[in-house]
């Protein structure tokens, strides 16, 4: 995941799966965009905190944010 939004600017990878809180990175409400590479079918989750962690949306694996192919127009 990166800071940038367009996978530029800080960058921050992990490896196994796990509960991770971005703070504890010095990533705090930095996610801008992001690549999911896990195996294909697994699912990522991001939460932001609200006085509870609160779903903010769902990731299924191979996953691009942004995913530039989906924002190619013709002409």
């Amino acid at each position: 995941m990166w800071a940038g939004d367009n996978y530029d600017h800080a960058k921050l990878t992990f490896y196994r799966c796990a509960f991770r809180d971005l703070s504890d990175y010095g990533f705090n409400d930095r996610l801008t965009s992001l690549k999911n590479r896990q195996s294909s079918g697994t699912r990522s989750k991001f939460y932001n905190w609200e006085g509870h962690w609160s779903l903010k949306f769902g990731s299924t694996a191979p996953h691009k944010i942004p995913d530039c192919r989906a924002r190619r127009t013709t002409t």
